[in-house]
């Protein structure tokens, strides 16, 4: 990244998939936390991602993802197994109003972050199946940039702070399910 901030897009078509995205980020680059919000996880979505989460959870325990419950979409056999890979509290759901965000930031320690967001959730058609349009963000601490970073992961920590524990949301949202 010779200018400190690079952007490009992601539509799930050929290679280019939010699914090749994300395996790349989890599996090989340096993670030290990882943010995710989506409105929607399924079990699909879960088995793409499990191996690149499970050696990610290895390498840090700043792993944190919050998943909506609207028109109940999102599987909770797919809740347990994510907060199954790790000790901690990894995953918490938004019972509050339409939930539908799709943000993935991966902040990889002091040299850069990585943001994608556009339409894909957690879900076997949003990280390849279907058509979907993201942008994958590169941006450096040192860029005129990174306010972007800063910006969602505010965000996204409020978004943490209002969702619910698997332990207090997943019983009622399961009688809905």
């Amino acid at each position: 990244m010779s200018d400190n901030f690079s952007i490009r897009t992601v539509f799930n078509e050929g290679p280019n998939t939010v699914e090749a995205e994300l395996s790349r980020l989890l599996l090989d680059c340096p993670i030290q936390r990882v943010y995710i919000a989506t409105a929607f996880l399924t079990m699909g979505g879960y088995w793409v991602i499990e191996d690149g989460l499970r050696k990610a959870i290895q390498r840090t325990r700043l792993i944190k993802i919050v998943v909506g419950t609207m028109g109940h979409a999102t599987d909770p056999e797919a809740i347990r197994a994510v907060q199954a890979l790790a000790p901690d509290e990894i995953i918490r759901l938004y019972t509050g109003r339409g939930f539908h965000p799709k943000m993935y930031l991966f902040q990889t320690g002091a040299s850069e972050s990585t943001l994608i967001i556009g339409s894909p959730n957690l879900t076997t058609g949003g990280l390849g199946n279907n058509v979907e349009a993201a942008l994958v963000i590169d941006v450096s601490p040192n860029s005129p940039h990174f306010s972007l970073v800063q910006e969602c992961e505010k965000q996204f920590r409020q978004w943490w702070k209002a969702a619910l524990s698997v332990k207090d949301a997943l019983p009622s949202y399961e009688k809905v399910y």
